[in-house]
């Protein structure tokens, strides 16, 4: 099995737009997506995250934020190991779709749209795997244990996603009104 990292070659070199950490942002921006993001911050760091992105919005900017969360409220770093926290994302932490709504509210965001995405999104996973499995061969090296890895995650989370263990939101958001601005942002 062969993996390759995608570039983002033509997102960097596109006029207005940028691939940044969220950590590393400057400048005051239009609109912000954040895609695949949230799982990584976790609960912790999810109001500094929205704070930040916020931070660099225009008044009337908006934020599109896509990402992996739980149904299960109990679900937190630090418990028991799983094959995802030992073998894919140890510094992954799923969050209730709600606790990110109130962080991001929280951060001075008015939510304006939030859809669940999780029925289609079950498809994703094991279109990656058919995509990988056609191509092997035309993929920079990868060790095969790495790609057995791969599978399975990606095997267990169809199975999370179509058994609803796991739901992918996408929310729509602006600033809300800010000291110094006169009405608030539409």
């Amino acid at each position: 099995c062969r993996l390759s990292p995608r570039t983002t070659t033509a997102a960097q070199s596109s006029p207005g737009r940028a691939v940044r950490d969220y950590r590393e942002i400057d400048g005051v921006f239009d609109a912000i997506a954040s895609v695949g993001i949230v799982e990584h911050v976790g609960d912790k760091e999810l109001g500094q995250y929205f704070s930040k992105l916020t931070e660099h919005l225009t008044p009337r900017g908006a934020l599109v934020n896509h990402g992996i969360t739980t149904r299960d409220p109990s679900s937190k770093r630090g418990g028991k190991p799983t094959f995802t926290s030992t073998y894919v994302f140890p510094d992954g932490e799923l969050i209730p779709v709600e606790s990110v709504v109130h962080k991001a509210e929280e951060a001075g965001l008015q939510v304006r749209d939030l859809e669940g995405l999780r029925p289609s999104y079950a498809l994703t996973p094991r279109q990656w795997v058919d995509k990988v499995e056609a191509n092997r061969s035309s993929h920079p090296v990868g060790s095969e244990e790495l790609c057995r890895i791969w599978r399975v995650y990606m095997a267990g989370s169809a199975i999370a996603f179509e058994r609803s263990g796991v739901d992918v939101y996408q929310m729509a958001g602006r600033p809300t009104q800010r000291p110094g601005l006169t009405g608030a942002a539409t």
